[in-house]
């Protein structure tokens, strides 16, 4: 078995071995996030036609702007739409691709750290590769953020350590050239820089403090250069936020709870939460069952530091750091694992800034392979160096089979949440995201079939209300179901529930006024469209709703003012057009009317609607 000391052959090997783990992904289809980078993505569906536009920082109520800064990963996304169109298959293909080099260079990146563990190096880069908590990464198309941000991160590291240990000044240029790949591919790659402060002295001679100090100074500009870089991406000449439209619209904005119930928690909850997660992490890693795609409220729960499983993971946490400085200081690969894993790790225990998720999979991405390196000290202890590459086989052995079974669950949407639900119970987005999934293939399923349909898109929607109140689009679409599906004074119900929750919004009240036009009663309907007006003044679709009412109401007059105001707001249809030309022509405006159509048709040339209209009219 000589041969596998050779680290070419080493590196064959973890990448076959890579790709052979997550081949049964390469035929998935688009699932989970995937809309927020890809499916729902106008930026990326356009390939690379405008990439400065995949450089802006967005946010917006839009599915695509729920995302980081991440260009270099959008860019990535767009290059596939590019080369292969909208095709799952391909970017999955890409992913699997990615994930097989990543751990080529992570093999490397160890070599490189510990040079005299040629057998060690290869078989906790096999644990990296075969460890089923990475599904999600590599399976789920929109994760390669992680993967790129780790291997820019790692080929950073691997840069500066060249550059300290004798390399050539361009060498600290290559690693900030990495460095910022990898933080403009994921965040979280900052973190890595902070790794990079331990390099001089494991590399080094421990004993020449003052140089491994100067050795240093770079990272302080890296770290500056990624702080100022931050900085210039929330600012105007890249951010580009709609906050202050949505308010203006009366329009919601999530609060973020459901994802991430510390949003709402106390100072001393989120100390707690972050103590308890550095155990979890801890935990995850050594036993990855069950693995689920959501642990969001509620199915992670905030902690107090009167709950004993707090101060157990605060045991384990003192012990790591303890550990970690002393076997940075003994050159020990524990050590240095364990400083990367608690580094890496750090950045997703909210203790800075609050993240979107409370907990997932991918955020022990980093972190996961901080504890595999710390196994290699396994081969460094008497006691445990003869039997550590035997246990270590041993254990991939299940690790490999779990990971190749778990990749089966991210197929689709559909496989994702029928596979987990059964684990989720009490998770609002999965059961709410199910019964979104249900409702829209609702419409392709034969009559039959629809009533018993129905009754499980009711029962998943009433599920998600009754573990929150706090999901406020559950209220619109639960209400809207049941006027759909023959229920309107269960509908009327909720309605009235979201407007007693959510007083300050606009479309409780306009899914009330919609609620009296079902039936006709128009005159009911307007008090609901003018305080929907009040509370979203900048929105022309609640003035064309209530113009609908005043028009059926003979209130001829009031209903063309509110047109004509809510036309300066901008239109959303050329059915606004319409409305007006009718209403016009009721008050005996021929011209204005004909001048209506003539606006609409600018704006929406061609339609049809418009064209009859204005032909009717003119004969």
């Amino acid at each position: 078995m000589a041969f596998l000391k050779n680290i070419r052959v080493q590196a064959a090997l973890v990448f076959l071995i890579a790709v052979l783990q997550y081949a049964n992904t390469a035929n998935h289809d688009y699932a989970w996030d995937d809309a927020i980078v890809i499916t729902e993505n106008s930026r990326v569906k356009q390939g690379l036609k405008d990439i400065p536009e995949l450089f802006k920082n967005k946010k917006s109520n839009e599915t695509e702007n729920h995302y980081g800064y991440r260009p270099i990963a959008l860019l990535s996304f767009a290059t596939d739409v590019q080369f292969f169109g909208m095709d799952p298959h391909a970017a999955h293909r890409v992913n699997i691709f990615l994930y097989g080099l990543l751990s080529v260079i992570v093999l490397v990146f160890l070599h490189r750290l510990f040079p005299e563990m040629v057998a060690g190096n290869f078989l906790v880069a096999l644990l990296f590769v075969v460890h089923p908590i990475h599904s999600e990464v590599v399976a789920n198309i929109k994760s390669r953020d992680e993967i790129l941000a780790l291997g820019f991160g790692l080929l950073g590291l691997m840069s500066y350590a060249k550059a300290i240990s004798g390399g050539k000044w361009w060498h600290y240029l290559v690693s900030l050239l990495f460095m910022v790949l990898g933080f403009l591919s994921k965040e979280s790659a900052v973190t890595l820089i902070g790794v990079a402060f331990i390099l001089p002295w494991v590399l080094l001679d421990p004993q020449d403090h003052l140089g491994n100090l100067k050795k240093t100074l770079p990272l302080f500009i890296f770290l500056i250069f990624a702080l100022v870089l931050r900085a210039l991406v929330y600012s105007d000449l890249f951010f580009e936020s709609n906050d202050f439209e949505l308010q203006e619209k009366g329009l919601f904005l999530e609060d973020g709870y459901v994802g991430n119930p510390l949003f709402a928690a106390s100072t001393s909850e989120r100390l707690a939460t972050a103590v308890y997660l550095a155990g979890y992490f801890v935990y995850r890693f050594v036993v990855p069952y069950p693995l689920v795609h959501d642990y969001s409220y509620s199915q992670f729960a905030v902690r107090s530091f009167g709950d004993p499983m707090v101060w157990l993971a605060a045991i384990v946490l003192l012990v790591a750091v303890v550990v970690s400085i002393r076997g940075v200081l003994k050159r020990k690969p524990y050590g240095i694992g364990l400083i990367i894993f608690l580094l890496t790790g750090s950045i997703y225990l909210h203790l800075v800034q609050i993240a979107p998720d409370i907990f997932a999979e991918r955020f022990l991405f980093a972190p996961s392979l901080g504890l595999c390196v710390a196994l290699l000290s396994l081969f460094t202890f008497e006691v445990t160096k003869k039997w550590s590459g035997v246990v270590i086989l041993v254990v991939m052995i299940p690790l490999f089979g779990y990971g190749v079974y778990r990749n089966k669950a991210w197929k689709d949407n559909r496989t994702l949440l029928e596979t987990d639900l059964p684990k989720l119970e009490n998770c609002v987005r999965a059961n709410y995201n199910y019964a979104l999934l249900l409702h829209r293939e609702y419409y392709s399923l034969p009559e039959p079939k629809r009533p018993e349909a129905a009754k499980k898109v009711l029962h998943y929607y009433e599920r998600t209300l009754q573990l929150t109140d706090r999901l406020f689009n559950v209220y619109i679409d639960l209400g809207s179901a049941y006027m759909e599906f023959g229920y309107p004074n269960k509908g009327k119900a909720v309605f009235e529930a979201a407007i007693e929750e959510y007083p300050d919004l606009s479309m409780p009240y306009v899914q009330m006024g919609k609620y009296y036009m079902s039936f006709q009663e128009y005159a009911k309907a307007i008090p609901y469209f003018q305080h929907a007006i009040k509370n979203g003044s900048t929105n022309s679709d609640f003035y064309y709703l209530l113009s609908i009412c005043l028009f059926n109401s003979g209130w001829y007059d009031d209903a063309i003012e509110r047109l004509e105001t809510g036309e300066k707001l901008g239109t959303s249809s050329a059915s606004y057009f319409e409305l007006m030309a009718k209403l016009y022509m009721k008050v005996g405006e021929t011209g204005k009317a004909l001048s209506a159509i003539d606006r609409g048709l600018a704006i929406y040339p061609g339609n049809a609607g418009l064209v009859a209209l204005r032909r009717q009219i003119g004969s």
